[in-house]
């Protein structure tokens, strides 16, 4: 056995160990806790607490957020227009999405949200969270927030209704540069984006100097899109 391989199995040997840990916590809490546990419950939050490890930016979708957020990327979904995010136990808006009843009323990036209608959600898991604000629309719902600065709850109260979201808004600034605000990396964001590159030249008569592509507040979205918006822009390597 050559030394690069007396690693590896040491390497191997240590992650079941550790494997091994979690296995033993996980039918102590099953055979020793005071009521019924759910198991598959605690390994899907095992797996999310694993994921909070990393950054602030990487999380684990069940089955049930992944289809919530599939739906928000295509452009259309009924609610608010908020895009949020669970951090130490507290919903934190990510941002309120343009021309929203969130927006519209006054929701804020960094708005920590720990009221809908009135009853506390802190401790509620993410998706139970996007469960209650969502609804049917013209349906009213309020949100208490706690925001940076500001004393006691701050309370907003909305219509729900059915949001589209164009991912792309364009405009020319002194005849000669291309403003393009992307707000999410949603399914087709990089036809676009180069839709209005295209429209923004014809409207400068070809005389474009300068692009500045706007990304502020975007809270992410589709890998693929954000491969696509990039390789507009780049010209030479692997995206």
């Amino acid at each position: 056995m050559c030394i690069s391989d007396r690693i590896s199995a040491s390497f191997q040997q240590s992650r079941f160990e550790k494997l091994e840990i979690f296995t033993k916590v996980l039918n102590l809490i099953e055979s020793q806790y005071y009521r019924n546990v759910d198991t598959e419950r605690l390994i899907q939050g095992a797996i999310k607490g694993m994921m909070n490890t990393l950054d602030p930016h990487s999380s684990y979708l069940d089955e049930r957020v992944f289809a919530k957020m599939q739906e928000s990327t295509q452009g259309e979904f009924g609610g608010l227009g908020i895009e949020v995010s669970q951090k130490d136990g507290m919903i934190v808006v990510i941002t309120p999405i343009e021309d929203t009843p969130a927006y519209k009323a006054g929701i804020k990036t960094g708005d920590k949200i720990i009221e809908i209608n009135h009853e506390s959600i802190l401790g509620t898991p993410l998706e139970e969270v996007v469960d209650k604000m969502r609804g049917k629309s013209g349906s009213k719902v309020t949100l208490g927030v706690s925001r940076e600065g500001v004393e006691g709850i701050k309370r907003f109260s909305m219509k729900r209704k059915i949001i589209k979201v164009s991912s792309v808004k364009s405009d020319l600034i002194d005849n000669h540069y291309a403003y393009i605000r992307l707000i999410q990396f949603q399914k087709n964001s990089g036809k676009s984006v180069e839709k209005a590159i295209k429209k923004l030249k014809k409207r400068s008569k070809n005389k474009i100097k300068g692009i500045i592509l706007d990304l502020r507040n975007n809270p992410g979205g589709l890998l693929d899109e954000a491969v696509n918006v990039s390789s507009i822009f780049l010209k030479g390597g692997v995206v």
